[in-house]
C-alpha cells in the first residue's frame, strides 16, 4: 500500500512540476506556501440497528473536536483580470477525539490495549482516543478578487480537491491510570474502521493579502473551510469529517519581470 501511495504522490509531483515549468504562456504565475492551524471534527452516523439509543447518545456526547496542522505549496496563474486558478499539493491532518470514561477495575479499555488493572488511581479515569487521518490533497481552486486597493487585496477562494489518505491511526491517551508496564499512550491502526483511501473535498475561504515589497511578494491570512463529500470510513459507525482553519502564507510571483 505504501509503495502504491509513493508512486501516486510522485506522479502528482511530476505533473505539478511539468505544468508549472512549461506554462510560460500563463499570465502572472505565482508560487505560494502556507501553514494552517485548524480545528477538526466529525458528523457521526450509525449504519446498523444493533446499537442501542443509549450507546448512540454516549458516542455523540463523547465525540470531541481536536486541533491539527496543514501545510501546502501552490502554483497559480491569472485566467481573467480578477480571477486566478490555483493548484498544488497539500498535507492534511484531520480527525477527532472520542472520550471513554467511567472505567472501572477489569473493564476493557480497548481490545488492542487490554483491561484496566490499575488500582492506584485516585481521580477520574478516562481514555482519549484521538482518530488521525493524514492525507495528501491535490486542490483545484479559483481565487476571485473582490477588493484591490493600494497594498491590500481581498479575495474569495473556492473549489475542491482530491485527497489521498496515506495513514490512519488511533492514539489512545490514558488519563488517571496506566496500562501494561505503566504505559499511558498507545498508537495503533484499526482495520475494522475500513478507512476511505480516496475522498473528494469542497473548500472555500476568504483571503486578505498585503504587499511586502515592490517585487510582488505578499503575505496573506485566509479563514478556510474544508468538507469532504464522502465518509472517512465505511464501518457501522461512520464519520463525516470537516475542518476549519486559518491559512497563513506567502505569495511570490515567478514571471513578474517577463510580464512587465
Amino acid at each position: 500500500m505504501h509503495l502504491r501511495f509513493l508512486k501516486t504522490v510522485t506522479i502528482l509531483l511530476l505533473l505539478f512540476l511539468s505544468v508549472s515549468l512549461k506554462a510560460n504562456d500563463f499570465k502572472q504565475q505565482a508560487f505560494s506556501l502556507y501553514i494552517q492551524p485548524s480545528f477538526n471534527n466529525t458528523f457521526t452516523q450509525f449504519k446498523s440497528n444493533v446499537f442501542s439509543v443509549a450507546y448512540k447518545d454516549s458516542i455523540l456526547l463523547h465525540t470531541k473536536g481536536r486541533t491539527g496542522l496543514n501545510t501546502a505549496v501552490n502554483w497559480s496563474f491569472q485566467m481573467r483580470p480578477k480571477l486566478r486558478l490555483q493548484t498544488g499539493l497539500v498535507f492534511q491532518n484531520m480527525g477527532f477525539s472520542v472520550i471513554k470514561d467511567h472505567l472501572r477495575f477489569l473493564d476493557t479499555i480497548h481490545p488492542k490495549i487490554g483491561i484496566m488493572s490499575d488500582l492506584s488511581q485516585t481521580g477520574p479515569s478516562y481514555v482519549d482516543f484521538k482518530y488521525r487521518y493524514f492525507q495528501f490533497a491535490l486542490p483545484v481552486q479559483f481565487v476571485q478578487s473582490i477588493y484591490n486597493k493600494k497594498n491590500t487585496q481581498l479575495s474569495w477562494v473556492y473549489g475542491g480537491a482530491v485527497a489521498i489518505m496515506y495513514q490512519h491511526s488511533i492514539k489512545a491517551v490514558l488519563h488517571g491510570f496506566s496500562g501494561r508496564g505503566n504505559q499511558k499512550v498507545y498508537v495503533f491502526s484499526n482495520e475494522a474502521e475500513f478507512a476511505t483511501r480516496v475522498n473528494v473535498q469542497v473548500e472555500t475561504g476568504l483571503r486578505v493579502s498585503s504587499d511586502l515589497d515592490n517585487n510582488g511578494l505578499q503575505i496573506y491570512a485566509q479563514p478556510h473551510l474544508c468538507i469532504p463529500l464522502f465518509n472517512a470510513n465505511t464501518s457501522s459507525v461512520r464519520h463525516h469529517l470537516y475542518q476549519l482553519g486559518l491559512q497563513i502564507g506567502l505569495i511570490y510571483p515567478i514571471n513578474k519581470d517577463k510580464q512587465s
